[in-house]
C-alpha cells in the first residue's frame, strides 16, 4: 500500500513537471513569434520560419489564423490542451 502511494505521488509530480515545462517552452515560443513579427512586420507562416522543425507529434502546435492572429497549443492530459490566442493574449 505504501509503495503504491509513493509511486502514485511520483507519477503526479512527474506529470506536473511536464506540464510546467510545456508551458515554459510555449511562453518562450510566443516570445520568439512576437520578436519575428516585430522584426519582419508579419507573423511566421510556420515554426520552420523561426528555426523550429514542426512535426505532428508536437509537443507545441502553432496555427496561423489570419495575418495578425495565431494560436499556440500543447497537450496537458489525454484529450486536453492549453490554447494561447494571440488576439486575446489569453490561455484557454
Amino acid at each position: 500500500m505504501l509503495i503504491r502511494l509513493i509511486l502514485m505521488s511520483m507519477l503526479i509530480i512527474l506529470i506536473s513537471s511536464c506540464k510546467t515545462d510545456r508551458r515554459h517552452n510555449a511562453m518562450e515560443l510566443i516570445q520568439r513569434v512576437e520578436e519575428y513579427q516585430t522584426q519582419r512586420h508579419r507573423l511566421p507562416k510556420s515554426l520552420n520560419e523561426i528555426g523550429i522543425i514542426e512535426n505532428e507529434s508536437g509537443p507545441l502546435y502553432y496555427q496561423l489564423i489570419d495575418s495578425v492572429t495565431y494560436q499556440l497549443s500543447y497537450g496537458t492530459d489525454l484529450g486536453e490542451s492549453e490554447v494561447y490566442n494571440s488576439k486575446t493574449k489569453n490561455w484557454n
